[in-house]
C-alpha cells in the first residue's frame, strides 16, 4: 500500500508539471534516491523527491479482526536553487522554492491516492537545509487510510483497504478486504 501511494503522489505531480506555466514545469520528480545522504539535485533549478516518512496506527476496533485507521505520512522534499521568482509573474524556468511549495500544496490538499482514503493534508513545511547552492524544505503531508488484517486465518493474512457494511442500528462489520488498483 505504502509504494502504491507514493506512486500515485509522484504521479499526480508529474501530471501537473506538464501544465503549461506550472511552477514544476522544469522541475525534477521522483522518488526519493536510495542513498539520500548524498542530497545531490538532479536538475538544474531543482528537484522534488518524495519518500513515505511513517506511519501512525489507530487502536485497533472490529471483533473479527484487527481494524485499524492509518494516518500516513509522507514527505515530499523540495531542493531549488533560488528562494523566490523575483516578480510577481511565475516564471517556470526561475521556479523559487516559495512557488513550488504552494503548488505542491495546492495539487496535493485534497487528493485521495487510494481506495476509501481521506483527502490527503499538509502537516508541516519547513526549511531543512540552506547552503551550497540551493534551499531544502520538507513538507510533509497526511493521508488517513482503514486498514484490516483477518485474524486467524491459516492460508495467508489480507492486508489492504477494509470493506465494511454499516447495519441500520449503526453496528459496522468488516467483510473482506479488497486490492487497491
Amino acid at each position: 500500500m505504502i509504494e502504491n501511494i507514493e506512486t500515485k503522489i509522484l504521479e499526480t505531480l508529474e501530471a501537473d508539471s506538464k501544465k503549461a506555466k506550472s511552477p514544476l514545469e522544469k522541475i525534477k520528480i521522483e522518488r526519493c534516491p536510495e542513498d539520500a545522504a548524498s542530497r545531490m539535485m538532479n536538475a538544474a533549478t531543482g528537484s522534488v523527491w518524495i519518500h513515505f516518512a511513517g506511519v501512525k496506527p489507530s487502536d485497533p476496533n472490529g471483533i473479527y479482526s484487527a481494524v485499524q485507521e492509518d494516518v500516513l505520512y509522507f514527505d515530499i522534499d523540495i531542493i531549488m536553487r533560488n528562494l523566490r521568482t523575483g516578480n510577481t509573474a511565475i516564471v517556470t524556468d526561475r521556479a523559487g522554492a516559495y512557488d513550488v511549495i504552494d503548488r505542491v500544496r495546492a495539487v496535493l490538499t485534497g487528493f485521495k491516492p487510494a481506495l476509501k482514503a481521506k483527502p490527503m493534508w499538509m502537516t508541516n513545511c519547513e526549511l531543512t537545509e540552506a547552503g551550497r547552492g540551493f534551499w531544502y524544505y520538507t513538507a510533509r503531508f497526511a493521508v488517513r487510510v482503514p486498514y484490516t488484517a483477518a485474524a486467524g486465518r491459516k492460508d495467508e493474512t489480507v492486508y489492504g483497504i477494509a470493506r465494511e457494511i454499516t447495519f441500520h442500528d449503526g453496528r459496522t462489520v468488516i467483510v473482506k478486504s479488497e486490492k487497491e488498483n
